[in-house]
């Protein structure tokens, strides 16, 4: 099974929307426990808004939100507001 994390940022001002694009741009993961995959999507019509999705092979009975996770909606809360949640494929 499969799960994926959400983050989605909602900056603050114009300027922190593009500087949590450029810091976006940059995220790489790797490490024991790692995610598979990582996109990031911005959206036109929702200017500076961005929403990072990562997706992980998932372990029997695991519910926590990953440690990657955890660390990018932490850094990306410093732009504006920040909502992380863990979704699972049906």
């Amino acid at each position: 099974m499969q799960r994926m994390e959400v983050i989605y940022v909602c900056p603050l001002s114009r300027e922190d929307g593009a500087r949590a694009k450029e810091s976006a741009e940059e995220l790489y993961l790797s490490g024991d426990g790692a995610v598979n995959c990582i996109d990031v999507w911005t959206c036109p019509e929702r200017e500076g808004d961005i929403v990072i999705l990562l997706y992980q092979d998932q372990e029997p009975g695991m519910q926590d939100l990953s440690t990657e996770g955890v660390r990018i909606a932490d850094f990306f809360s410093r732009y504006g507001w920040v909502s992380h949640t863990r979704w699972s494929r049906v």
